[in-house]
């Protein structure tokens, strides 16, 4: 009952926020594709419910701090992902306190902690981390993966579409050999078939 009422403000509140950002029905759609892709990964695992909630909890805050970033003057829209660890680290502490605000009886302080780390984590990967950033991490390029090829479906801006054609899909490919979870590995597979 508490995961269902942590998601369903999250899903509130962020989801607003995003529709209002520039790009936002970009981080949108990709966020929920993502979480999409999460949950099933999730069911795939033997995940406790902590766990379970802060990874969902940072997925939510995946995009909050892009749109902030895009809005300012020294955006470079030609590269939109060299923003990505300024995005991650404003959403990191976006959601932190956030979390701690609405929900800080049902996280603990590690809890709270964790779902930032998770966050700030997605720019550097690498075998220091743990199962839960790569689940994350895996969940996001898989949704990337499906956006790139059904963008004329799930998008309906015409610069978000721009966007997302900058994306370069034999890097998006290239990243399975990367994948930790081998549950991620084949529903990427099956995607790029």
């Amino acid at each position: 009952m508490q995961h269902s009422l942590v998601e369903k403000k999250l899903r509130q509140i962020i989801l607003t926020d995003l529709i209002h950002e520039r790009f936002g029905f970009l981080y949108k759609a990709h966020m929920e594709l993502m979480l999409n892709w999460l949950k099933l990964l999730m069911s795939e695992m033997c995940l406790s419910a902590p766990e379970q909630k802060v990874l969902l909890s940072a997925a939510y805050g995946y995009h909050w701090g892009c749109g902030t970033l895009f809005n300012l003057d020294h955006s470079h829209i030609d590269s939109p992902f060299q923003h990505l660890p300024k995005c991650f680290q404003l959403a990191a502490s976006k959601i932190e306190r956030f979390l701690n605000y609405h929900f800080s009886k049902l996280f603990t302080q590690e809890e709270l902690l964790k779902v930032a780390q998770l966050l700030e984590d997605q720019t550097h990967l690498d075998k220091r981390n743990d199962e839960l950033s790569y689940l994350l991490w895996e969940s996001s390029v898989i949704a990337w993966f499906e956006l790139y090829q059904d963008q004329d479906s799930l998008l309906n801006k015409k610069n978000e579409k721009e966007v997302i054609g900058k994306l370069d899909i034999s890097h998006l490919r290239a990243q399975e050999k990367n994948f930790h979870n081998q549950v991620s590995r084949q529903v990427f597979s099956s995607l790029m078939e």
